[in-house]
């Protein structure tokens, strides 16, 4: 089975990423550090017939006859097949593997869920119209809802018992994932990898959520932002990024294509805005004359039409007596 490819459907890149999603980015960075055959094929790549999103979220793994999906239960199947870097570490550092992986999953999962899927800014900006573009049709209009859905639930079910609040839940988890980072951060010092020269399925997870953190235009990140001050943690993935996962043609060319529909949508802006000011004076004035008339015509507003010799009737109210001022 060792020889036999790899298939992997993952969420399609951007912002300089092969994939946006960690679970993807670690899954593929685990592969590319094994030197494991890989066949990679993206979200967009695919129709509703040949997406595995129907059934799963991704990533999806097929093996020969076996389809393993979410990051543990894919981990897991590499591992119990030889296949991968883990298997040349030895029991302690395993187990350090094993123990900080749970870790990441019970402190720090939780926060990068909620700026992602929970966080309103972030998810009507960034999260929802990338999963429903990067989704096939008619999927585009259900999963990021069925994503969003399960990432509430992973977040606020497990605290359903404590007597807090949401706005609670969402400082405590915050709290513990700057806490997780700092762990990560101090435990990695000033090596390339976790444990050395080699990387471990524990640099690929921790690259999983780290990239997407730092290279999303993510909008008011307290996460992004302690990230940002964990410079090592910072050099990790842009080690990874460079060494195993650089943009490929096709990844560069799309890149191409975006950056230049960004630039003549500006200068489309900047052409119309001089139109737009005057479209707006224009309409102001319309409404202006519209309010005027409206008035006139509904007898708010009137027009007295006085003739010249009906001045004399006015003389007394303003005091105006012309020729009295002899007193016979």
């Amino acid at each position: 089975m060792t020889d036999d490819v790899l298939n992997l459907e993952v969420w399609k890149g951007n912002w300089d990423l092969p994939s946006v999603d960690n679970e993807c980015l670690t899954v593929w960075a685990y592969c590319k550090f094994s030197g494991l055959p890989t066949k990679v094929q993206k979200s967009h790549q695919t129709n509703l017939f040949q997406s595995s999103l129907a059934k799963h979220n991704l990533p999806v793994l097929q093996h020969g006859s076996t389809t393993e999906s979410q990051l543990g239960n894919i981990l897991s199947y590499l591992k119990n097949q030889g296949l991968g870097v883990d298997k040349n570490f030895s029991s302690k550092e395993l187990a350090d593997i094993s123990a900080f992986t749970a870790l990441i999953e019970e402190k720090l999962l939780p926060a990068y869920l909620h700026h992602w899927w929970v966080d309103t800014d972030t998810y009507v900006e960034i999260t929802r119209p990338f999963y429903a573009k990067a989704s096939p049709f008619p999927l585009n209009y259900f999963v990021p809802g069925r994503i969003q859905r399960a990432a509430k639930q992973h977040i606020y079910e497990p605290r359903r018992n404590d007597v807090i609040s949401d706005e609670e839940v969402e400082l405590l988890v915050y709290k513990e994932a700057k806490e997780c980072l700092n762990h990560l951060s101090y435990r990695l010092g000033e090596k390339d990898f976790f444990f050395g020269d080699q990387p471990s399925s524990l640099d690929a997870l921790v690259f999983g959520y780290v990239a997407p953190l730092l290279k999303a235009p993510l909008p008011n990140s307290q996460l992004a932002n302690h990230v940002k001050g964990c410079t090592n943690l910072s050099g990790l993935c842009n080690r990874i990024l460079n060494k195993y996962l650089p943009m490929s043609p096709e990844d560069l060319e799309e890149k191409r294509k975006r950056e230049l529909e960004e630039r003549e949508k500006k200068q489309v802006d900047s052409l119309e805005f001089p139109n737009k000011r005057r479209n707006m004076i224009l309409a102001a004035l319309f409404a202006l004359s519209s309010m005027i008339g409206y008035a006139f015509i509904s007898g708010l507003v009137g027009v007295v039409i006085v003739d010249e010799g009906d001045y004399d009737g006015f003389s007394g109210v303003f005091g105006d007596d012309e020729g009295g001022g002899d007193d016979d």
